[in-house]
């Protein structure tokens, strides 16, 4: 290429970043100033529009827009909530695609990941700060529920995530990693807050199962505990795909680690109540045993007490024998034959 055609690349290039640049400033400060006017007409309607009232507030704490304020530490000295973060990735993915679609053809590829790569990089401090201070405040009451600011960072990850396909398919080769890994901290706390709540499950699944198939008779025969962790699973899964979690290696082998220690504690749960049940039955079994051998003892004993006894009885008395018991007349055994040549031989 020419000098001059490198000259007109370079001013692409700049111009470009200049746009990414104006566009993150200004949807920023267009949060922000919707955030405080919305904030001013609450107040205003809380306190009657009393200035005065206003000035002296402590009610501030108490509006809706500030108990979801997060300080980030990439955006200055005002307060950054999610919301805003969300809306300037929202319109960035607006933006970056209206570029694409109405010059992608004449400019190059090199220009357009400059300007993407910038636009991206602001957005990626700001996501850093709020995910840090959520590292800081730690998680509330409800976290990732509805409503909380867990799930509005959430909710941030997932339109980040959208952006990120679009930069993708219009500056191929372009890196986001740094965006993709800023929101690692906050997946890995839902993972295991879905853990620690499936294990909740299932610890009162198998507490309350009563081995009956799960639907009734007319089931697959599935036990109710069986049904109810594995849907559980099944809904952390989805969750997972749907707000696209994969994307940071470390946050994929969380999730799959998740996935296996409550298959295995489900199957140790099974294991121990499979055996507590084999004792019962051994034990049984055993008793039965020991009931057996007793009564089969307690019969001899009481027929040998009766014949020992059975003279005794009423019945008996008087049975006396009619005569002397005749004596058995004892036979003299043969005399031994005389041997041969014995002179005392009677003759013939």
């Amino acid at each position: 290429r020419g000098e001059a055609e490198d000259d007109i690349e370079s001013g692409l290039v700049e111009g470009l970043k200049r746009w990414a640049h104006t566009v993150y400033g200004e949807e920023l400060a267009a949060a922000r100033r919707k955030t405080r006017e919305t904030k001013a007409k609450v107040d205003n309607e809380l306190l009657g529009g009393d200035p005065e009232a206003l000035r002296r507030s402590t009610l501030n704490s108490l509006v809706p827009l500030k108990k979801k304020s997060i300080v980030s530490h990439g955006a200055g000295s005002e307060d950054v909530q999610v919301r805003h973060i969300k809306s300037i990735s929202k319109r960035a993915r607006v933006a970056a695609e209206r570029l694409d679609a109405d010059f992608g053809g004449l400019l190059s590829e090199h220009a357009k990941r400059e300007a993407f790569t910038l636009l991206v990089d602001h957005l990626t401090v700001d996501v850093m700060g709020l995910v840090s201070a959520f590292q800081l405040r730690g998680e509330g009451p409800g976290a990732f529920k509805e409503g909380s600011e867990e799930a509005a960072l959430l909710k941030l990850h997932l339109k980040n995530n959208q952006l990120r396909e679009v930069l993708v398919a219009a500056a191929p080769g372009i890196s986001l990693a740094g965006l993709a890994a800023a929101t690692a901290p906050l997946l890995g706390a839902w993972v295991d807050n879905s853990r620690r709540t499936i294990l909740r499950w299932l610890a009162a699944s198998v507490a309350q199962e009563k081995w009956e198939p799960a639907g009734g008779e007319d089931s697959q025969g599935y036990s109710v505990s069986l049904v109810d962790i594995f849907s559980s699973l099944e809904a952390a899964a989805q969750t997972f795909s749907r707000l696209k979690m994969g994307a940071v290696a470390s946050v994929r082998a969380l999730f799959l680690s998740m996935l296996s220690e409550v298959v295995q504690e489900y199957i140790h749960a099974m294991q121990a109540i499979a055996s507590m049940e084999e004792d019962l039955r051994a034990a049984k079994a055993a008793k039965k045993a020991r009931g057996g051998l007793g009564s089969a003892r307690a019969a001899a004993v009481m027929g040998i007490e009766s014949f020992s006894t059975i003279g005794s009885l009423s019945f008996m008395k008087g049975v006396e024998a009619k005569g002397p018991v005749a004596e058995i007349p004892k036979i003299a055994p043969p005399a031994p034959a005389p041997a041969v040549g014995d002179e005392s031989r009677t003759p013939c």
